[in-house]
């Protein structure tokens, strides 16, 4: 039996050898044409501070016993070592250059070498930004260099359009050790999303990186009105606690990136005559305004400030949608429908949106056409439309993963569930006033839709209203007023004009 077990085991490895020697062949050839010097070390430096260059991730034959690590440093001068200590007296970018020299089993000289760029500043900043082109960042950077100031940028990608506090947080924790290595932290958004997101970001660290970061200056720029905006950087002052924060307008950057002391950064701007505040405990408002004081509670314990913007929204959309259907005339799906829908908009972005609209729609038609031969309830219907929709997703997830599109899928399943309840307003409204009409009504819905979700997305009002809270007072007034509205619509005066223009000529 074990003869027979040996003999087995002996044919099998007899028969894969040649296998196994060829895969190790084509390893030696793979590994020596590999064979490369290797620079690991820091990418920048401040002037003045050592940094460590290494070449023990260099790739060398296993042969090589006496190899020679010759080293230039780009300011002239040079170290023979295979891990060095280097430190630049001047700010610039510096050529590193390695070679390592060794004697093969021929006695002929072999060389490797590489080339490495360090930058060494005197500033360290990171800046967040939203709406910028690559070749802007690109432009920012440079200028930043010029000035001897290494500038990191964190910017969602350009096709991502609309994006998330979530998204600028993991851009920012994945830089975690380049935001504690910064002098400088600056905000470069057109709302005060990057600051929200970096306060959020900031609530996540230990006590420790809390101290640390603290004492780095914070700079935010707008273009709004820096007295409203104030209120929404006080926000996030109180949970940073920072010596300060200045506030300032967007041209104030390039006299940051020239200023050669961070502590002169005020003088500069104030000599240019660029506008700018400091955010600080004197900054806050009277305990009378109960909303701002609520809205800062909410935030200073951990809930995401667009959370809070879209809760406060809410009245201003009910008052959009009121507008159009009671003054303007446009038959929207009722209006708790429009406002969830543009909702789920403003989470899944304008692209995915549509074609999660679209996409329940053309299923719900489907299924009507394949549930008219059978005789159900319609309540029955209506619950077979929502599931047979809801699992069609499930298809549209796969074709967006298929093709790689900006997509969080956590964040995503809910919105487009809630699009769910699109179709069953379009087949009541199909059982009741037909299929050309209810179809007229999904336009009509999407129209109001777009306009709230622009105007969900304009960022002078998500910062005011983030900052001053109590005028959601203005739409819940107007919705009242509108309560007790009975002339007629501008459509109506549009579809009957004619009939007004001959009454008049009949007076005359």
């Amino acid at each position: 039996m074990f003869k027979k077990i040996f003999l087995f085991l002996a044919v099998v490895f007899y028969s894969l050898f040649p296998f196994i020697t060829s895969a190790q062949n084509v390893a030696g050839v793979v590994v020596e044409e590999n064979y490369s010097a290797v620079i690991f070390s820091e990418d920048y430096v401040q002037v003045g501070k050592k940094i460590i260059f290494d070449s023990s991730k260099s790739i060398l034959p296993n042969t090589v016993k006496n190899a020679v690590y010759y080293w230039r440093f780009g300011d002239g001068s040079y170290e023979y070592a295979d891990e060095v200590v280097h430190d630049y007296k001047k700010v610039g970018n510096y050529k590193v250059n390695l070679d390592i020299s060794y004697v093969n089993e021929k006695g002929q000289k072999e060389i490797f070498s590489s080339e490495k760029s360090v930058f060494v500043y005197d500033t360290r900043a990171l800046m967040i930004v939203d709406e910028k082109s690559q070749s802007e960042i690109d432009m920012m950077k440079d200028q930043a260099r010029n000035e001897g100031v290494a500038l990191e940028v964190l910017s969602p990608a350009e096709d991502m359009g609309f994006f998330s506090e979530d998204i600028l947080i993991k851009l920012i924790s994945e830089h975690n050790q380049y935001v504690k290595n910064s002098d400088l932290i600056l905000f470069y958004t057109k709302s005060l999303r990057g600051l929200q997101a970096f306060t959020q970001y900031f609530q996540s660290l230990n006590d420790v990186d809390k101290e640390l970061i603290k004492n780095k200056m914070f700079i935010t720029f707008t273009e709004g009105n820096i007295d409203v905006v104030t209120h929404g950087v006080y926000q996030n002052y109180q949970i940073i606690k920072p010596e300060y924060i200045l506030l300032t307008r967007s041209e104030a950057l390039s006299v940051i990136l020239n200023a050669k002391d961070i502590n002169e950064i005020e003088t500069s701007l104030f000599g240019r005559g660029i506008e700018l505040k400091k955010i600080d405990d004197e900054s806050g408002k009277s305990k009378f305004f109960i909303l701002s004081t609520l809205v800062n509670y909410f935030i200073e314990k951990g809930v995401p400030a667009d959370s809070v913007y879209l809760i406060l929204i809410i009245s201003f959309l009910a008052f959009f949608i009121i507008f159009f259907r009671n003054v303007v005339g446009i038959n929207t799906f009722g209006v708790f429908t429009p406002i969830i829908v543009t909702i789920a908009f403003y989470t899944l972005g304008l692209y995915l949106g549509l074609l999660t609209f679209f996409f329940a729609v053309i299923v719900s038609q489907i299924m009507k056409y394949a549930f008219e031969k059978i005789e159900l309830l319609y309540l029955s219907k209506v619950a077979l439309n929502l599931s047979f929709i809801s699992i069609s997703f499930l298809f549209l997830i796969a074709i967006i993963l298929k093709f790689n599109l900006a997509f969080s899928l956590t964040g995503a399943i809910f919105p487009m569930l809630v699009m769910t309840t699109l179709s069953e307003k379009f087949m009541e409204a199909k059982s009741e006033i037909g299929l050309k009409t209810a179809l007229f009504g999904v336009f009509e819905t999407l129209f109001v839709v777009l306009l709230s979700y622009y105007f969900i997305l304009w960022s002078s009002f998500n910062n005011l209203l983030i900052s001053w809270p109590e005028i959601i007072i203005i739409p819940i007034l107007a919705i009242l007023i509108l309560g007790k509205f009975t002339g007629l619509r501008i459509s109506e005066y549009i579809r009957f004009r004619s009939l007004f223009v001959n009454h008049t000529g009949e007076e005359e």
